[in-house]
This record gives structure tokens, C-alpha cells and sequence, in this order.
């Protein structure tokens, strides 16, 4: 039953979960909160099914799964083989090796490539761009955009026709939005979701939480763009940029086109009051069975 229990809680954290907390206005309220709460569900998933995968494995050695896990390394050591699993233990352990080695290719090769794509347009960027000022590079362009490019200290971008265009209250807050990427690491963040999604977008919590995540660092780089220079000049350039939507670089963070309206309902506060206790709750219930099943 232990097994069957893990893997329910894999699926409630990685099926109708997902929905629930997507669907979440207070989310939108508390970004960086919301960013912990989608790790959290994953990784409670990802250690209910590795749960089920140990549980299997160990089901011939009696008593909690930490203490079987006791009797296994015992056994193993005593023994230098694992024919006393049987067909279902050699299952589990497989499930839990396997897991972990997709995993982490899944994480190395997205790494990889964005590395690659990062470098190659870091590259162009610093031969046809401009100093501007501390540190912001000014490409000739009559489109106004900006964005920044993670790695090697990164690259905040922005286009001439986005300088011309706008205020200089405005243009503060469009590079304090775009440094503070850079400042919190929202290329490391997003970098687990991308990866999944390249490969695994069929399961519902890695579609939902890569959209999510995407969603997430841009509010909490509006958030700290809004705390410096006020919400009117943030708003005013999420409207300009919403009236061209230039696309950003794929391998760059920036303004998204699908999620413009929505940043700006966001900083015009026309959201729902919305309560976290039932998030809160549902999260809290998988993570409290999840370790009740482990000690059992």
C-alpha cells in the first residue's frame, strides 16, 4: 500500500495540482512565493515517485523504508548483488536510477544548448551594439525592445527606437526590469522548467509550471523595476511594447508578447482578492503524506 501511495501523491502533484495553483490569483500577488510553491510541488512528486521506485525495491526487507533502506545497504554490502529484490524490487530500483539519470540529462543537454545560443548572440551583440550607459548596450534599431542576455555577466539590451520613444523615467525602469534578472538568477530559475518542457510537455505540472515560471520571474522583475522608479513608468513601456510586440530572442529573457496585458492588469492591481489558505493547504496535505508514507 506504501506504493500505492506514493505514486498517488506523484500524481495528484503532477496532474490536477498543477491546474489548482496555476488558476491562483494570489500567486500572481506573491511571485517569489509562487516560484518556491511550483519547485515545492515538483520536487514533492519527483520524491513521492522516487518513493515508489525505493518502496518496490526494498518491499522484501521488512519494517519503514528508512530502516529497509538500512537492511539494504547491509545486504549489499554482505552480498555484492541484489538477487533477493526479485522482478518487482529490480523494477523500482531501475525506476528511481532511471529517473535520476533522464533527469539530469534532460538538465545538462537544455544547459548546453541555451549555453551555446547565449555565447553566439552575446557575440553579435557586442560587435554591432553601443555603450549607452552602465553597462547597456544600444543596438540601431527603429522597434522598441529590450532584453537581457544571461552569461558572462550578461547583456541588457535595448533599441534605439525604445531610447527615442520613451521617457527617461520610463527607460529606468525598463533596465532596472531587465538588471534584475541578472541580479536574481532568473536564467538559473527557469532553467529545470525549459529543460523538462523541451522533452517531458506532454505532463500537466511541466507545461503548466514552465508558463507559470515564465510569468513569475517577469512579475517579480516588475516588482523591483516598480519599487525603484514608481508603476506609471513601468506601465507606460509594458503599453508600448505591447502596442509592437517585437519578439525577444529565444535565448534571452524579455518582454513576451502573450503575458503583456496581463503584467500590466497586474501593476494596475485589477486582480481578484484572492485567499492562499487553499493552496497552501493542498500543498501542505501531498508534502505531509509524502513524509508519513517515508517513515511508515
Amino acid at each position: 500500500m506504501t506504493t500505492v501511495g506514493f505514486l498517488i501523491v506523484a500524481t495528484v502533484c503532477w496532474w490536477p495540482a498543477p491546474y489548482v495553483l496555476k488558476r491562483s490569483q494570489w500567486i500572481e500577488r506573491h511571485p517569489r512565493r509562487g516560484i518556491l510553491l511550483w519547485e515545492l510541488l515538483g520536487l514533492v512528486g519527483l520524491a513521492a515517485l522516487s518513493g515508489a521506485g525505493m518502496d518496490l525495491t526494498l518491499r522484501s526487507f521488512h519494517g519503514s523504508l528508512w530502516s529497509s533502506v538500512t537492511s539494504f545497504i547491509v545486504y549489499l554490502e554482505r552480498n555484492g548483488g541484489v538477487s533477493r529484490l526479485g522482478l518487482l524490487g529490480a523494477m523500482g530500483l531501475s525506476l528511481g536510477g532511471v529517473l535520476a539519470i533522464l533527469l539530469c540529462a534532460l538538465v545538462i543537454a537544455t544547459s548546453l544548448r541555451l549555453a551555446r545560443e547565449r555565447r553566439q548572440h552575446r557575440r553579435i551583440i557586442d560587435v554591432i551594439a553601443k555603450p549607452w550607459s552602465d553597462g547597456v548596450l544600444l543596438i540601431e534599431h527603429s522597434a522598441p525592445t529590450a532584453y537581457f542576455v544571461p552569461g558572462h555577466g550578461g547583456r541588457v539590451v535595448i533599441t534605439r527606437g525604445m531610447a527615442q520613444a520613451v521617457e527617461s523615467a520610463t527607460l529606468a525602469a525598463v533596465i532596472d526590469h531587465e538588471r534584475s534578472h541578472h541580479h536574481r538568477a532568473h536564467a538559473l530559475v527557469t532553467l529545470p522548467f525549459t529543460a523538462l518542457y523541451s522533452y517531458l510537455r506532454w505532463i500537466p505540472y511541466v507545461a503548466c509550471a514552465r508558463e507559470a515560471i515564465t510569468q513569475l520571474v517577469e512579475f517579480v522583475a516588475d516588482d523591483d523595476a516598480a519599487r525603484a522608479n514608481g508603476r506609471e513608468p513601468l506601465i507606460a513601456a509594458l503599453s508600448l511594447f505591447s502596442t509592437h510586440r517585437i519578439p525577444t530572442p529565444s535565448c534571452a529573457l524579455g518582454s513576451d508578447g502573450g503575458i503583456l496585458d496581463i503584467r500590466i492588469a497586474r501593476l494596475r492591481g485589477q486582480q481578484l482578492s484572492v485567499t492562499a489558505a487553499p493552496i497552501l493547504c493542498l500543498i501542505g496535505v501531498l508534502v505531509g503524506a509524502t513524509v508519513i508514507l517515508t517513515v511508515v
